[in-house]
């Protein structure tokens, strides 16, 4: 079976991590916000490698820097630690 890593919905079905990272990428509206960017979920959590702390990460195809991160900071807890990085902390 191919997994469409550009569309959510296979989280819902996997195991408990990721039907957690998908109820939280749904109830607040994440991927929805950021459809425009294009996200996909990448990292340990949606090939089931991950471990005790892992975290979600999103990748985005942004030419605008700057209206991503004010609409980031509209909606969410913005950190910045880097150029071109963007953190958003999402806490269960």
């Amino acid at each position: 079976m191919t997994i469409n890593f550009k569309n959510i919905d296979y989280l819902k079905s996997g195991n408990d991590v990721q039907k957690k990272a998908y109820r939280l990428l749904t109830d607040y509206q994440i991927t929805t916000l950021l459809d425009a960017y294009d996200p996909i979920v990448v990292g340990t959590i949606p090939i089931q490698l991950d471990v005790g702390g892992s975290d979600i990460d999103i990748i985005l195809c942004v030419n605008d820097f700057d209206a991503l991160e004010e609409m980031l900071s509209l909606n969410f807890r913005l950190q910045r630690p880097a150029d071109r990085v963007i953190v958003l902390p999402f806490h269960d």
